[in-house]
């Protein structure tokens, strides 16, 4: 897929959490989609925000990464401790797998951690793209490769957990072996993008939440960004009504800066080639 081409999935209201809640996942890459470097080697990231907007503490905090496809459904892939962790006086953190230079640079306050990513196959450097759940938990007592769906139906059978504080989620295909666990967690799974791509990306925006596939407009060999969404023309599926239309004005990923660019949906774009409306699932806790 070209950078012409960008699809644009829109999903509003994602990663929600209890009002006590004080990090929240803010934007993720998982698969930077540029054309010019064939593996995401360095270039996955996660960014978190605290409520408070200043530096918080993540201690007795866990980010998972649980997958949803076929056999290996309900596994931890990833389990990353934050407890040695804090947000900066911006009240962002950032992780990533190597790069810490990008394109736009990110704001100097945010720390930026690189940790090694692991996908299912126990490689580093490539957190494994399609169904999934992204959680940050409390008390925390499992570890990475445990399955808390030992009979792959969607349901989870275990939670090592004592409670959820930010969750998102989404599946590539409507088959009976995709699923995400978010909306039995207190948040959304987002399921519109079902059989029209896979998520790339996640953003908490000022005016919603929103899943997409991104790509590089940069020509450099660096491969850094920055990561563009909402392009006139490319597809866009507004969590309002899953119905599929354009975004504009475009938006820029900003890995370690604050996500200040809403998405505004095109006049008249959501009724783009008669493709069919599908139900919400939006979950609020607050």
């Amino acid at each position: 897929m070209t950078v012409s081409r960008i699809v644009v999935a829109a999903f509003l209201l994602g990663s929600l959490a209890p009002a006590d809640a004080a990090i929240l996942i803010n934007e993720i890459l998982i698969n930077h989609s540029s054309n010019l470097t064939a593996a995401d080697d360095d270039r996955e990231f996660l960014e978190f925000r605290s409520t408070t907007g200043g530096v918080e503490a993540m201690a007795g905090l866990t980010f998972l990464y649980i997958e949803g496809d076929g056999g290996n459904t309900g596994v931890i892939d990833f389990a990353l401790d934050l407890s040695p962790y804090s947000t900066g006086t911006n009240g962002l953190v950032l992780f990533t797998d190597g790069l810490t230079a990008w394109d736009p640079a990110a704001d100097p306050a945010t720390p930026i951690n690189a940790v090694e990513f692991v996908n299912d196959d126990g490689g580093g450097d490539d957190l494994e793209n399609g169904s999934s759940t992204y959680a940050i938990v409390t008390g925390f007592t499992g570890a990475g490769g445990d399955d808390l769906d030992t009979d792959n139906d969607g349901v989870l059978d275990a939670t090592p957990w004592d409670s959820v504080v930010s969750v998102v989620g989404w599946t590539e295909a409507s088959t009976s072996d995709e699923f995400s666990y978010a909306a039995a967690l207190g948040g959304t799974t987002f399921t519109g993008n079902n059989g029209l791509f896979d998520p790339d990306a996640y953003v908490f925006a000022p005016d919603g939440e929103f899943a997409f596939d991104a790509f590089t407009t940069d020509d450099d060999t660096l491969d850094d960004g920055p990561w563009v969404v909402g392009t006139t023309g490319g597809r866009a599926l507004n969590a309002s009504d899953l119905v599929v239309g354009n975004f504009n004005p475009l938006f820029t990923m900003t890995p370690g800066s604050a996500n200040s660019v809403s998405f505004t949906p095109e006049p008249g774009s959501l009724a783009m080639a008669g493709l069919a409306t599908f139900a919400l699932l939006a979950r609020q806790r607050r």
